[in-house]
């Protein structure tokens, strides 16, 4: 285990070779990534992620003030997720697990849960790596 800035370029290797998981989860994390980072750790999550493997997430649209201070800095609906993952990463697509509300860790009132799959694709099919987007 290693500490990060999941927002900065980085890697796991496991003996010598770039490490690939089944699961990526980010439990009350995407909401404070500031905006024009999203694109770096979607990177990340996507170099981490098999092909087949799961990406799983709750968000908030709701602001957390902390000593005058907004703790979030992307406040999206589950729409403007949507649109924004569509858009700009086709790899991955939303899928129903069946996972039920209270199945979530910290679930809030808003209920808002990404799950998504990354697509089993052909090594050459393009990618959008463009750092520009607005939900």
């Amino acid at each position: 285990m290693f500490t990060c800035d999941i927002t900065k370029p980085f890697r796991i290797f496991a003996d010598e070779k770039p490490a690939a998981f089944d699961l990526v989860t980010a439990w009350e994390v995407l909401e404070h990534i500031a905006t024009r980072d999203l694109p770096s750790l979607f990177t990340n999550i996507l170099s981490h992620l098999q092909p087949g493997g799961y990406f799983i997430a709750s968000t908030t649209s709701t602001p957390d003030i902390n000593e005058g201070v907004d703790l979030h800095q992307t406040k999206w609906t589950n729409e403007e997720w949507g649109r924004m993952i569509a858009g700009k990463y086709p790899e991955l697509e939303q899928v129903d697990l069946g996972l039920k509300y209270y199945q979530f860790v910290r679930h809030n009132e808003e209920r808002s849960f990404l799950v998504y799959r990354r697509k089993r694709q052909s090594p050459d099919s393009p990618r959008r790596d463009d750092e520009s987007y607005a939900a």
